[in-house]
């Protein structure tokens, strides 16, 4: 085994482990102690990892999240895969509600930038060819960019304010926004390019 793959099974266990504590006590009442007791591992080990338990929880959080997002390496599947983190982060609302509050936007834009940018440039290229567009590399990177921003400046209100949308409702708005607004955008770029052409 690698030492990469050594040192993502030893954070996933201590992952387990928090999550495992969690079920019992509020995250401000747990010790890297209690971390310990159940994973039998050193303190060294603990911080070789992580900073501390924050670090810890921001780490099983993006590990997590991000796993559901890069499942599709293509992100033909992009809204379901969207649907499936806006789930995870619902269904596990207790377990991270004290990371939740303390979230900067700048954490969740490291967190979610990378696979967001992604996604988003998956599905400006299938407009772009689907409806036979002309669109320069600029204007695609500006949409990808601002609608990135608006996922996450839509995903921190939506955790800090105790998710209160289903994830069903943020999936449709996602969808209704994506195919309005950024397939007009495109368009009116391609026709842009149309009339410099003349």
């Amino acid at each position: 085994m690698k030492n990469s793959e050594i040192s993502l099974a030893t954070k996933r266990r201590f992952s387990a482990a928090l999550k495992t504590v969690l079920r019992t006590k509020p995250f401000e009442d747990i010790t890297v102690q209690d971390l310990l007791a159940v994973t039998g591992m050193a303190r060294p080990t603990f911080y070789y990892h992580f900073d501390d338990l924050f670090g810890l929880l921001q780490w099983t959080f993006a590990d997590e999240a991000l796993s559901l997002l890069t499942k599709d390496p293509d992100y033909t599947h992009w809204e379901e895969d969207l649907y499936q983190l806006l789930c995870y982060l619902a269904d596990n609302a207790d377990l991270y509600a004290n990371f939740y509050a303390n979230i900067t936007l700048e954490e969740v834009q490291a967190i979610f930038c990378t696979p967001m940018r992604q996604i988003l440039n998956g599905y400006i290229q299938a407009v772009i060819k689907g409806r036979r567009l002309t669109v320069d590399e600029a204007t695609q990177q500006f949409v990808a960019e601002f609608f990135v921003g608006g996922f996450v400046s839509v995903l921190v209100r939506w955790l800090r304010a105790g998710l209160p949308e289903k994830p069903e409702a943020i999936r449709q708005q996602l969808h209704d926004t994506m195919d309005q607004i950024i397939v007009q955008v495109l368009e009116k770029a391609n026709k842009a390019a149309d009339l410099s052409d003349v």
